[in-house]
């Protein structure tokens, strides 16, 4: 998905072109773009004797399904506990949840 929001539509050799070496299979490119076209996250328009495919998503829908999918699938659709799990693990430094606190009240007042 990356790469479709960078770059814009790409066939998938394209898209393995973009790949750092040593670069993925064509043919398993070919598969990851088909599982997210099944999902309906990327579309495809006929170019030639091939498909040029496009994000159907934009970043912050993507971002948004995927956080949601995340506490469902993790966390028993709490995000507190996700939230909990984070300071817990420290990866949310003290300093950050003061920030997004503040931010928290910025945004009910």
């Amino acid at each position: 998905m990356q790469h479709f929001w960078d770059f814009g539509p790409l066939k998938t050799s394209e898209l393995v072109q973009k790949y750092p070496e040593p670069r993925p299979a064509l043919t398993t490119v070919s598969t990851i773009v088909r599982i997210l076209e099944d999902k309906g996250m990327v579309g495809h328009k006929k170019e030639g004797r091939g498909y040029r495919y496009f994000p159907l998503l934009s970043r912050e829908e993507y971002r948004q399904s995927s956080l949601k999918d995340l506490v469902k699938k993790y966390f028993g659709g709490n995000s507190m506990a996700l939230v909990s799990h984070l300071v817990e693990e420290e990866e949310v430094p003290t300093e950050e949840l003061e920030a997004l606190l503040k931010e928290i009240k910025k945004q009910q007042s």
